[in-house]
């Protein structure tokens, strides 16, 4: 099973790799954010039992650049460098995620501060233990109609 925790710390990494240098910070940094640098967070889209042992998952990890200046060539070359970086799958808890949408985005006062949401979707696989005694012995005694 894929927790978010652990989509995060994928993601994290990915994002580490691309950007050594740059801090990446998390909802839990509220002052004092170097820049440049990251501020990541997961957002849980669904999570729906298909049945009783699958359930279909999906979230997005949505990465805000911070600058110190606002720079269009600069926001635009991140974006293109972290759809190669992504590449079409993530490993996560052993797993390869396809990693689905990357969109990008402007928020701020002035619309300028990029954010990039990377999208996934999968399905977790869970083994449920059924609280009922296995059947051991079966005893069946057939009788034909007219005998």
């Amino acid at each position: 099973m894929i927790e978010l925790a652990d989509l995060k710390a994928a993601c994290n990494a990915v994002l580490r790799r691309c950007y050594p240098a740059y801090s990446i910070y998390g909802s839990d940094s509220t002052e004092g954010l170097d820049r440049p640098g990251f501020y990541t967070e997961i957002i849980p889209y669904y999570f729906k039992y298909s049945s009783k042992n699958y359930a279909d998952c999906s979230a997005g990890y949505k990465i805000t650049f911070l600058e110190e200046t606002p720079d269009e060539v600069a926001q635009l070359t991140l974006v293109a460098e972290l759809r190669k970086a992504f590449g079409m799958t993530v490993r996560v808890s052993g797993r390869p995620l396809l990693v689905g949408q990357i969109s990008h985005d402007y928020a701020g006062q002035n619309n300028d501060i990029l954010q990039i949401t990377i999208s996934f979707e999968w399905v977790d696989i869970m083994t449920r233990e059924e609280p009922e005694e296995i059947m051991q012995d079966v005893d069946i005694q057939y009788t034909q109609k007219g005998d």
